[in-house]
């Protein structure tokens, strides 16, 4: 836009000095209308012994008629007028490009699609955190801080399990969405299995992470209320029970977390 612009000037000034440079030139006067002045009579030559006749000048400076129309030729432009109609138009071009380059929207840049890669690198730190944080503390906290009524964020000394708790929705959101993106872009039947298998092991170890946590609420619930050595027996197994699950699960997710990495 600038490199068209200073062209234009250039052609304007250009156009501008040519019509002045022909304006103010010399101008020939053409026929005035006026009389020619007559040319003077050719005295005859006198007798040697006869002094020539002192002949009159002819008028040659013969005012012209005010009256007198100017020639076409004389009357042009003043070089003056030509330069400032010149001025006045480059100055109007000038606004009319800034105008516009004002008035251009801004120019949007769209966001780079996310490829089967970027998918899977996201759903992969994303499992990486929960296989981190679920796990037999996690549960067991859970399971206790129900029964103390303890379990919101900061309420215990154990704010970093309250903490990696709160976040376990959302992660786990973020970490199936973007597998469900890898298997829906995978470029090979494999890559589209081994999302699949992380999703599955992910949801494994939380259904495994919430019964633990179960689990030791019912424990501290029957041991609270005396409760007879059967029910306390039964209770106990339970809680093994789900702790041998839970680390059953953890490795599964652990396996499927090397499939995924040895795609990235």
């Amino acid at each position: 836009m600038k490199r068209m612009s200073l062209a234009v000037i250039g052609v304007l000034i250009v156009l501008v000095v040519a019509a002045c440079s022909g304006e103010g030139g010399p101008t020939t006067t053409g026929d005035s209308g006026a009389p020619p002045t007559e040319a003077p009579e050719t005295t005859q030559a006198p007798e040697t012994t006869q002094a020539p006749e002192t002949t009159q000048a002819p008028d040659t400076t013969q005012a012209p008629d005010p009256t007198e129309a100017p020639s076409e030729d004389g009357d042009g432009v003043p070089a003056a007028v030509w330069i400032g109609l010149g001025i006045v138009l480059v100055a109007i071009l000038l606004g009319v490009l800034v105008g516009r380059g004002r008035k251009s929207p801004p120019v949007v840049v769209a966001p780079p699609v996310a490829t089967w890669r970027d998918q899977a690198q996201t759903g992969y730190r994303e499992s990486l955190w929960l296989q981190d944080r679920m796990d037999e503390t996690l549960a067991v906290w859970r399971g206790n801080a129900r029964f103390d009524g303890t379990d919101a964020a900061g309420s215990t000394a154990a704010t970093a399990q309250a903490d990696s708790w709160s976040q376990l929705t959302d992660r786990m959101n973020a970490a199936t969405t973007a597998l469900y993106a890898l298997e829906a872009a995978a470029p090979d039947p494999n890559t589209s299995a081994v999302s699949r298998s992380v999703v599955d092991s992910l949801n494994a170890v939380r259904a495994a992470v919430d019964a633990r946590a179960e689990a030791r609420f019912n424990f501290r619930t029957v041991e609270g209320r005396e409760a007879s050595p059967h029910d306390l027996t039964e209770a106990r197994d339970r809680e093994q029970r789900t702790s041998r699950n839970l680390t059953g699960a953890r490795e599964g997710l652990a396996t499927a977390l090397t499939g995924l990495g040895a795609l990235m």
